[in-house]
């Protein structure tokens, strides 16, 4: 076998790189739908996680590229190289921004929690006690996160418990005893 073929494939030429136009497709779609379905609060079952499963099977792929390039055995054409690795490079970065986007709205959720303690704390300055609903205090602010929505509840020592289902399974709480927000998986 001469120099040239070692069993690497990168002095063919001509034909359409499908596979890699097929594996870029695959893995810019499954990034863009990770992005998609982000600040949605998330319950038992995700689509997300099989959006990000597609993603992180690039990592085997990687490795194969770079075993490919360094034991020079056969590995895909030039174009077909740059269209995978640009499907994977345009998959990470749309599920760097979906995580970007669960924290911002993530954030915004628990000011507008902060703003319903106001309202919590307003009424029991005016009537000497915690209201038993939320329905008692009016209107209030709602989550930024898509399907979620603000739980209350009543302690046994007269307290109160504020909580919202976020991303990732976690349900954030706070209340009358910590007032800070806590994100939990329960």
């Amino acid at each position: 076998m001469a120099e040239g073929e070692a069993g690497c494939d990168s002095g063919r030429t001509g034909g359409a790189p499908i596979l890699g136009a097929l594996i870029a497709v695959a893995y810019g779609a499954a990034g863009l739908a990770f992005y998609l379905y982000s600040g949605r609060a998330e319950g038992s079952i995700s689509p997300r996680l099989g959006f990000l499963l597609v993603a992180l099977t690039s990592v085997p792929l990687g490795f194969y590229l770079l075993t490919a390039l360094i034991f020079r055995f056969r590995w895909p054409r030039a174009a077909s190289r740059w269209l995978i690795i640009s499907g994977i490079a345009a998959s990470y970065l749309l599920i760097a921004m979906g995580y970007r986007l669960d924290g911002a709205l993530t954030a915004e959720t628990m000011m507008r929690g902060d703003a319903l303690v106001r309202q919590i704390e307003d009424y029991r300055r005016a009537t000497g006690t915690y209201p038993r609903r939320l329905d008692e205090i009016g209107a209030r602010p709602a989550p930024a996160l898509d399907g979620s929505a603000f739980t209350y509840g009543r302690t046994e020592d007269g307290g109160y418990v504020l909580a919202f289902p976020s991303v990732a399974f976690l349900t954030c709480t706070r209340s009358s005893a910590a007032p800070e927000w806590v994100c939990e998986d329960y």
